[in-house]
Parts: structure tokens; sequence; C-alpha cells
């Protein structure tokens, strides 16, 4: 799905035919059913990009448009930025408060200051992680630890960004799909062979997915090599990491 700029005008003459609703529109669980709560988690963005101004809702296109790979919400409150972070569909998400939109738009030198300090954080997560051994789906070797499988960033009133990252370990049962899969594209030389390899989450029970939350890159790296998997359990929805304890 990808998500294109949204003129002030359109947005307002139909919110739920957005992109972020229809793509909610479409969402199933495991088991074929619609999931009622992504649609009204994509329509928390929805309603509070109504009451920006004019100004901001042209901002928040041009940024969408700007970044074609990153997901971008409006939400107000902590409970809206954690609910929306984990809803979009690309690897990478952006949530900002109505007031710290306002604010960009009203001066383009803070503005530019802020995506500088986004796209930095986004490319510290991935950096980070990789150097210890968590990489994109699709990009696993011998030496994977895991998977990223999402990239959050979250922009206060105050202009403070937090960083989530979302990661997935990968299980035995994968790791020999992968090295199966690797074999198989060795022996084969046809085109059709020449694909990534497989990241399977048919099994919800195989995934261990933990969720970092920092504020700094400092924070993110001793919170990474905090994480002890063993006592990480297996599920769908995934885990909160309690680095309290």
């Amino acid at each position: 799905m990808s998500i294109n700029a949204l003129g002030s005008n359109s947005f307002l003459q139909d919110v739920y035919s957005s992109p972020l609703t229809k793509r909610a529109e479409k969402e199933k669980t495991p088991d074929g059913k619609d999931v009622k709560g992504a649609l009204e988690t994509n329509n928390i963005s929805a309603k509070n990009e109504e009451n920006l101004s004019t100004k901001a809702q042209e901002l928040l296109a041009r940024l969408r448009e700007k970044y074609g790979d990153y997901d971008f919400f409006v939400g107000n409150t902590k409970e809206e930025h954690e609910k929306l972070s984990g809803s979009g569909s690309k690897e990478f998400s952006v949530c900002i408060t109505a007031a710290e939109l306002e604010k960009m738009a009203a001066d383009e030198e803070y503005a530019a200051k802020k995506e500088k300090e986004i796209e930095d954080s986004v490319a510290m997560c991935k950096r980070i992680s990789e150097k210890y051994g968590y990489v994109q789906a699709g990009e696993e070797d011998e030496n994977t630890v895991g998977v990223i499988n999402k990239i959050s960033v979250s922009v206060g009133d105050d202009g403070k960004i937090s960083i989530f990252a979302e990661l997935e370990k990968l299980s035995e049962a994968q790791r020999e799909r992968i090295e199966k899969a690797r074999e198989e594209k060795a022996d084969d030389k046809k085109a059709e062979a020449d694909k990534k390899l497989p990241y399977n989450k048919e099994n919800p029970n195989s995934v261990k997915r933990v969720t970092i939350e920092a504020d700094s890159e400092e924070d993110f790296i001793a919170k990474l090599q905090a994480i002890n998997w063993k006592n990480v359990g297996e599920s769908y929805s995934g885990d909160k990491f309690d680095f309290s304890v």
C-alpha cells in the first residue's frame, strides 16, 4: 500500500476514503476475520487530521509524498501514538502530534530540523540493530539474530523524539527454512529461484517479539544489549519487553 499526498480539501470532503481507512478495511486476522480495531485505530489519525490548519495539512501531505516508504500518523496522546505506531503497513512509521505539526508548518527552518531528526533516528535504529545481528526481512543469513519488523518514531508536543523498534527472533524452524531455500537457490539457475529468502510468520507460536522504546542512541544500545530472548514468550501479537527489571 502506498500513501499518496492528500490535499487538505479532498481530505476533509471524505475522511473515510483515505488510504489509511481503505487499508484497515482490508486487514484480516490469521483466521480470516475482519479487524475492527484496525479501522478504529487508523480513524484516530484521520479524525485528528480534520482539525489541522490548512498549512499543517499541506505539510503532512508533503511529508507523505517525500517519504513514500514511511507511514505518517497524527496522534495527540501517548496512548494514540502507541496504537498508531503499530498499525502502519510499512516498515517505518512516524507519529506526530497536531501541535507539533502546526509548529512545523509555521516555521520552515524548524520543520527542516525535525525532518532531519526523524531521518537520523530511523537510520540510527537500523544501523545499531544491524550491528547486533538484526536485519530487514528477506536479508537473513547464518549470522542473523532476528528481524527488524518495524521502526517507529514518535514526535511529541515538545518536539522530543522517541524511537520504537519491534524486533523478532528467528526460530530454529525459520533458520532451517532459510538454509533449505539457500541450498535450493544455489542448485537452481532459473530466474524464478532468484527471490528473497522466506521469512515465515504462518505459525504464530514460532515468533518471539519485543519492542524497544528509547529516546537516544545510548539508550537504544543499552536496551538492545539487555534483551534476553530466553525470557521472552512466544506469541502472535508480540510481547512488550520490560526493561525495568
